[in-house]
């Protein structure tokens, strides 16, 4: 293996279980003593659901809450809604689902309403990297390891 990658994934493992072992945040109050950035961890009921990164956490957790949160902000509850949509509307034809023509459509709106609050009432952890490359790795390894059904990475 390259020596530049290993040194990069080396501490992945530690992370996580850092991460996984943090106790929950659950009411929207994070410590002040947070790392800036870093891998997080959106969970509910004890299913992990959702890891994501940023070069702010603080804001980047605000924003997946705020119940007035535009789609690209509120990327996760974003893909809940879209997954609940697909249920309700599975005769609609997928590649009419730009998130434009989503955002357009009454039931998609109401779910992604639904979505936000959802999101504010879980569970929510996080452990620290600045390292730009180490930070994507983590992310993915996270998500791969916990199985979080909503991460996809999947381009465009």
């Amino acid at each position: 293996m390259n020596k530049n990658f290993a040194e990069l994934i080396e501490p992945l493992d530690r992370r996580l279980s850092a991460m996984v072992e943090m106790p929950p945040i659950l009411d929207g109050n994070l410590p002040k003593n947070m790392p800036l950035e870093g891998v997080y961890l959106f969970s509910e009921k004890g299913r992990y659901l959702y890891v994501g990164r940023s070069r702010n956490i603080r804001n980047r957790y605000r924003m997946h809450r705020r119940l007035s949160a535009p789609d690209n902000q509120a990327s996760f509850a974003f893909l809940i809604a879209r997954k609940r949509f697909e249920l309700v509307r599975e005769k609609v034809e997928p590649t009419t689902w730009t998130r434009k023509n989503l955002m357009a459509d009454e039931t998609f709106s109401e779910l992604f309403t639904e979505a936000k609050k959802r999101v504010s009432l879980m569970e929510f952890r996080f452990v620290a990297e600045k390292n730009d490359e180490r930070q994507a790795l983590l992310e993915i390894y996270c998500s791969v390891s916990l199985r979080a059904c909503y991460n996809k990475f999947r381009t465009h």
